[in-house]
């Protein structure tokens, strides 16, 4: 549990390692009329590669333990938990597995019930990614080059898409580095308040009132940096190990996939808005992500207890028990 964290945003390091070396693969590609084919065609390739690694990749120990493979599931449990952890989840496993047996899968109006609370559950969650998308991570990075064009045309639009991309790899480092340490809650707070000021200077740097110099440009791509420094720390990957963790296993498979849907559902509604948005008005746009991002830190700082480090049954007595408080006096 202790590097329970710090392995689960691995998945975000790899990911904005992929947008970085195709943000530098497309400054190469842009000097060719056809290089558009090569920047969508060349997926076919990574498409193939995550196919056969598919095929090598080991099933979960609860599948296993599910399916009456005791002996494969502790081989694999051994890989992902230290020797003396592995007896106690093991056993844990197997209640569980006994208990699915006897109840049945889990149903829709199980991940929808009060009972230890997963709807309140689930529900957050399904916010968080909500408020995650709303606060304009993917529009900034999805339209940062045609953003940046707007004060240097579109060479500068491109490099400093890449630039962003490049501090957006970098951060994840200080989650990783971090989120043991300082827990979700704090990071997910101190990240929101990052994030609110860099959006609100851009909000207002971006306004029609004021003339839109190239000094003006630069402060744009400063404080869109700062943003994404403060999404990429907290917002980008931690999120979604707290939706890991939070669920009761039991519905655990379910409950996540409603998270999931509501990441992109949300990212859908606002890649599509966007573009017409921010034409109408670019700083209403930034004035909108800015005050999304402070409902996020309301929730997380008031409601959300602190996951790192904890049980799946001390995460359900946390979720049981856990009140409000302002100031809050502890993070972790």
């Amino acid at each position: 549990m202790h590097q329970r964290g710090a392995l689960s945003t691995l998945w975000q390091l790899a990911i904005v390692t992929g947008i970085v070396l195709v943000s530098i693969l497309n400054i190469w590609l842009k000097t060719w009329d056809d290089g558009w084919r090569i920047s969508y065609g060349g997926n076919i390739l990574f498409a193939l590669v995550l196919i056969a690694m598919l095929s090598i990749m080991p099933e979960s120990p609860r599948w296993l333990v599910g399916k009456g493979r005791e002996a494969e599931a502790r081989e694999a449990m051994s890989a992902i938990r230290f020797e003396d952890q592995v007896k106690g989840e093991m056993e844990l496993l197997a209640l569980e597995a006994e208990e699915e047996k006897e109840r049945g899968d889990a149903t829709w109006s199980e991940v929808f019930s009060s009972e230890n609370n997963v709807r309140y559950r689930v529900l957050m969650g399904m916010g968080f990614l909500m408020i995650q998308q709303l606060s304009g991570i993917n529009a900034i990075m999805f339209y940062a080059p045609s953003i940046i064009e707007r004060f240097f045309g579109a060479d500068g639009g491109i490099y400093g898409g890449l630039a962003l991309n490049t501090v957006n790899f970098l951060s994840t480092f200080v989650t990783i580095a971090t989120v043991e340490k300082y827990g979700r809650v704090f990071l997910l707070s101190t990240g929101a308040v990052l994030m609110f000021l860099s959006l609100a200077v851009c909000a207002v740097l971006s306004n029609d009132a004021i003339t839109q110099t190239d000094a003006v440009g630069y402060c744009v791509i400063i404080f869109s940096a700062l943003y994404i420094i403060g999404f990429a720390y907290s917002w980008g990957p931690l999120l979604w190990v707290v939706c890991a963790e939070m669920f009761p296993l039991r519905v655990r498979g379910k409950a996540a996939g409603l998270t999931t849907f509501s990441h992109w559902f949300w990212t859908t509604i606002v890649g599509a808005v966007f573009p017409h948005a921010s034409n109408a008005s670019l700083s209403g746009c930034f004035a909108f992500f800015a005050g999304s991002v402070v409902v996020g830190f309301v929730v997380v700082y008031f409601y959300l207890p602190e996951t790192s480090n904890k049980s799946i049954i001390e995460i359900d007595e946390l979720f049981e028990n856990h009140k409000p408080e302002f100031p809050r006096k502890k993070f972790n």
